[in-house]
């Protein structure tokens, strides 16, 4: 007993020097900066009204965050990467705090935690999106909803709701795990399923609360329409159908999956109390990654499989010599792909914000006039914050689901007879699929520049400022 309370003790301070070592880890591997992150915050701060001017099909939650951040610290990248260290370390520590309470001890916590740590630096968890904003809210979400169905106390089911009503409003796609939370209740408490929905009128007061407050705010700045389009019937209806918008995951991007899938298996199907409700959860922290695939978007994911893996190791160690080999392997398979993804990865450098684009982004600043607006064909949109340019209204990064839909390009192109900019810097389109990224023309707009405008200075390897004929 004395000798596992000082185990326990030296456990308990080891959290410390873990959380450290994952940064100093962070900190080698490149970081990415997605452009958006940065871009739309700095339009909206210089008078773009939000789905109007700027085109954004995500809830307006985390970019009037940065929005609000970036009024007073600026646009540099290192700002970005210091905020995303920041949620990393809230989501290690709330993970660690959960996996206390469901394991009880802090090796076996310990244990999880570094394999969430692990795992996620190959899953891009060093890059600022929404998904990982959304990490601490749906892990405290699932940690309530998994305590409610142990003690039927009907506090943490509206508690585990609201936490999940949370992290809608920061990215739709958290209502996959509503509509699990949903199938779950009516399966296990079929005979008194809607008695128990009456039960849950503080977690639907806080959504229609926050619906309110939406709606209000953009009917106020005569946006509502364009909120509905773009944060609700795009992303649920009609982006699928646009040509370029599905990206499906290939058969070597799914391997990794399919292993800590089959790590955390035991905990569902072969405990001694089946936790076959832990799978349709399961499935809707999957869903994250559709329709356009990526690993950063399972990040949430990956918390709760880290979770799944602490408690199947319990029931691994009590099985068979050949079923402990296999998960030992399976084991050493993600440690050794981790590894590749790190050795392939070391760099301080800031993707999306390497030395060219800034040196493309001084030059701008240089050259052109900061009353002129400036279009950026096909290149990067980061150069808009770093050289402090404004672009055009409307504004829509150039991916075909968005200039694909309805009139946008027209619109685009009357701004640009309108507005008249001297400048334009401009990419070359590569070589690829129609719809692909860098080689998707769009032609209204294109087939308008080139007519008007010819090249005026090559910036960079790739990069042309191009110049009203």
């Amino acid at each position: 007993m004395i000798f596992q309370k000082c185990i326990n003790k030296y456990l308990r301070i080891a959290f410390i020097p873990l959380i450290i070592i994952h940064i100093i880890v962070l900190e080698n591997i490149r970081f990415t900066l997605w452009p958006e992150m940065v871009v739309y915050p700095y339009l909206i701060n210089n008078g773009f009204s939000l789905y109007k001017d700027l085109i954004n099909p995500y809830p307006p939650t985390l970019i009037l965050l940065l929005s609000a951040l970036t009024n007073i610290v600026g646009y540099q990248p290192q700002i970005f990467q210091l905020f995303t260290w920041i949620l990393i370390i809230i989501t290690d520590i709330i993970l660690y705090q959960v996996l206390l309470k469901i394991f009880k001890t802090h090796y076996l916590s310990l244990f999880s935690l570094i394999i969430f740590m692990i795992i996620s630096i190959s899953f891009g968890i060093n890059g600022l999106w929404f998904d990982l904003v959304q990490t601490p809210f749906i892990i405290l979400s699932l940690y309530y909803f998994i305590k409610f169905k142990e003690e039927k106390s009907i506090g943490n089911l509206n508690l585990s709701l609201i936490l999940v009503i949370t992290a809608i409003f920061i990215k739709q796609q958290a209502v996959w795990i509503v509509l699990a939370y949903i199938v779950i209740l009516f399966f296990y408490n079929r005979k008194n399923a809607f008695q128990l929905l009456f039960k849950l009128y503080p977690a639907l007061i806080f959504f229609i609360v926050l619906s309110i407050e939406l709606i209000f705010c953009f009917y106020k700045t005569n946006t509502l329409f364009e909120f509905i389009n773009w944060a609700l019937y795009f992303p649920f209806i009609k982006a699928s159908k646009i040509s370029g918008y599905l990206s499906l995951p290939t058969i070597k991007q799914l391997l990794p999956i399919i292993v800590i899938l089959i790590l955390s298996s035991p905990s569902i199907f072969y405990s001694r109390t089946k936790r076959f409700y832990l799978l349709p959860i399961m499935l809707s922290l999957l869903f994250f990654a559709y329709p356009r695939f990526d690993y950063f978007h399972l990040i949430p994911a990956l918390a709760f499989i880290s979770i799944l893996i602490g408690l199947s190791i319990n029931i691994i160690l009590k099985a068979s010599l050949a079923e402990r080999l296999t998960y030992f392997l399976l084991m050493i398979m993600i440690f050794i792909y981790v590894a590749r993804f790190i050795t392939r990865n070391i760099s301080t450098e800031i993707r999306f914000f390497e030395p060219e684009i800034q040196i493309a982004a001084n030059f701008i600043s240089i050259t052109t006039n900061k009353n002129e607006p400036l279009y950026i064909l096909n290149g990067p949109d980061q150069i808009f914050p770093l050289s402090s340019r404004l672009p055009i209204k409307p504004w829509a990064d150039e991916f075909p689901w968005y200039l694909e839909n309805g009139n946008l390009q027209q619109n685009i192109v009357l701004s640009l007879i309108s507005k008249n900019p001297r400048f334009i810097v401009s990419k070359p389109y590569s070589e690829g699929d129609k719809f692909d990224l860098g080689s998707y023309r769009p032609q209204v707009i294109a087939d308008y520049l080139d007519n008007n405008y010819q090249n005026y200075y090559q910036i960079t390897k790739t990069l042309w400022l191009k110049k009203k004929v």
